[in-house]
């Protein structure tokens, strides 16, 4: 029986670090999500600035 507990310990011990990658790919894939959202917000402030700075240039 003393193995037994070597056993457990080590399933507790292999459970524990799957749950941390996991953990990890799923904080990962937020984040890229937050990431890429703001990329896109970015880009359509800078299409607006462009195009109104186009509009103010071909008035003159």
């Amino acid at each position: 029986m003393e193995t037994a507990n070597y056993l457990f310990l080590g399933f507790a011990v292999i459970f524990g670090v799957l749950f941390l990658h996991l953990a990890s790919f799923f904080l990962r894939g937020r984040n890229l999500r937050r990431d890429l959202q703001m990329l896109e917000q970015l880009e359509k402030h800078s299409a607006r600035k462009t195009a109104a700075k186009k509009k103010k240039t071909s008035r003159r």
